[in-house]
């Protein structure tokens, strides 16, 4: 099972390094150097959110909701599978089960993030309301906890793993 997770681990990496080193810098310098919705982990407002659009255009528009969403698609299953079976192996009992809850919690907010990010982009910046932009951003946040949480737990739980291995040699 180590190695499954090595394998999932790396391809949600890979994809992670594509979006951070192609797409995010693209659209950021479409923006001035605004980060894009989806990197803000401390959530956004109605009006940085206009700010955003009116900054991005339309060819900004097209390029967020093909080349990202579509890298976009695969991350958080990916990153999902990742904490899953790093949980199931470092963790036992309720804590993997709930870390497990969590690594899902962050997989459907982040597609439901997408869902509602997709949505602002297809709108008139006019036709963008602070609805809208509240429940977009909400996701973000619940994305960004959930993730938090469960990278924190998988660095914990791999040092403690480690710290363990090193005592049983030696």
């Amino acid at each position: 099972m180590t190695r499954l997770f090595w394998v999932v681990f790396a391809t949600s990496m890979a994809v992670y390094l594509a979006m951070a080193l192609w797409t995010v810098p693209h659209l950021a310098a479409l923006t001035d150097g605004q980060m894009i919705l989806d990197m803000r982990p401390t959530g956004y407002s109605h009006a940085e959110v206009v700010d955003y659009l009116a900054a991005l255009g339309d060819d900004g528009r097209a390029f967020y909701l093909t080349v990202q969403h579509r890298l976009d698609l695969a991350y958080p299953a990916l990153l999902a599978a990742s904490f899953g079976i790093g949980f199931a192996i470092l963790y036992a009992g309720w804590l993997r089960w709930g870390l497990i809850a969590a690594a899902v919690l962050g997989m459907v907010a982040d597609y439901s993030e997408n869902a509602h990010v997709a949505t602002i982009l297809h709108s008139a910046v006019e036709a963008v309301s602070v609805e809208m932009v509240q429940s977009a951003s909400f996701w973000t946040l619940v994305k960004s906890g959930a993730d938090s949480l469960c990278y924190m737990a998988l660095l914990i739980g791999g040092g403690l793993a480690l710290i363990a291995r090193w005592k049983r040699r030696g």
